[in-house]
């Protein structure tokens, strides 16, 4: 159970209301209270306003101004009710007797002090809400943030994946330039040895002529011809190396054209893979 205390405020000021009794009195916002009429002593009654602070513990005298026949007359055990930003006096006991009439009483600056204080409520309820969208943005902000990151690291991956591609083009551009030239140096070699494979045809042509003409000529001529027999055996086995020397050559010829297509299918692979990235 909550235990409650009583303290007694001391005010700062030595203004203050005269001691009274059956006076009225309102609660004006969070901090004032707002103090009408009463008795003092036995049959005087009283007519002025006063406002307490409770913050500042001071007393304030409220200067009303009015017509004469607008005034309240003075009074005790009436009511005092707030209605909005005014004060409504009703009733009470007057110095003849009961005081059927209302009277209406308005302050500006309680009236200012409340739209300021409602002023100040709504500044609150703003900045806390601006807060609240501050801390959603700076979340916004760090996702966004994170976001771009990893588009900078993926960029730069598909970069370095570029780089590699490139590199092993160039390398294979280069591998096939060297194929190239080996495959015209070796339809060159092939049509030197063809060259020299026809030079030893027409010489071995010439030599079975001369063996015909020697096989005429008596013994001596077969001597020559024996001769020219085993020059012509020596320029049949040439002719079959070079002949042999010519199909190794064709065969590498072959194995180059081949392996300079896979080249050539290898870079337009490597071209694709690069217009995709």
């Amino acid at each position: 159970m909550t235990t409650w205390e009583w303290q007694q405020a001391a005010t700062k000021e030595c203004l203050r209301p005269a001691a009274r009794r059956a006076a009225s009195l309102e609660l004006v916002g969070d901090r004032y209270l707002l103090l009408h009429g009463g008795y003092a002593g036995i049959h005087q009654l009283l007519n002025d306003t006063w406002v307490f602070d409770t913050h500042s513990n001071r007393w304030l005298v409220v200067d009303v101004s009015a017509p004469a026949s607008e005034l309240p007359v003075p009074r005790a055990l009436h009511t005092l009710t707030r209605v909005g930003h005014r004060f409504l006096v009703i009733g009470g006991q007057g110095a003849c007797g009961p005081v059927p009439d209302v009277h209406l009483l308005e302050c500006p600056a309680v009236i200012r002090g409340l739209q300021l204080e409602q002023q100040h409520l709504r500044s609150q309820f703003d900045l806390v809400h601006s807060k609240r969208r501050c801390a959603q943005l700076d979340g916004d902000l760090a996702c966004r943030v994170a976001e771009m990151q990893e588009y900078r690291r993926q960029l730069q991956g598909s970069k370095d994946a570029s780089t590699l591609l490139t590199n092993r083009c160039t390398a294979v551009q280069h591998e096939c330039s060297s194929l190239q030239q080996q495959l015209e140096v070796a339809q060159q070699a092939a049509a030197a040895a063809s060259l020299q494979a026809e030079e030893s045809q027409q010489h071995v042509s010439a030599l079975e002529r001369r063996l015909l003409r020697a096989r005429g000529g008596g013994s001596k001529a077969v001597e020559v011809a024996k001769e020219q027999e085993e020059q012509l055996q020596a320029a049949d086995t040439y002719i079959m190396m070079l002949q042999q020397n010519l199909q190794e050559c064709q065969t590498q010829q072959q194995q180059q054209q081949v392996q300079l297509s896979r080249r050539n299918a290898e870079v337009a692979n490597l071209q694709a893979d690069m217009t995709t990235w």
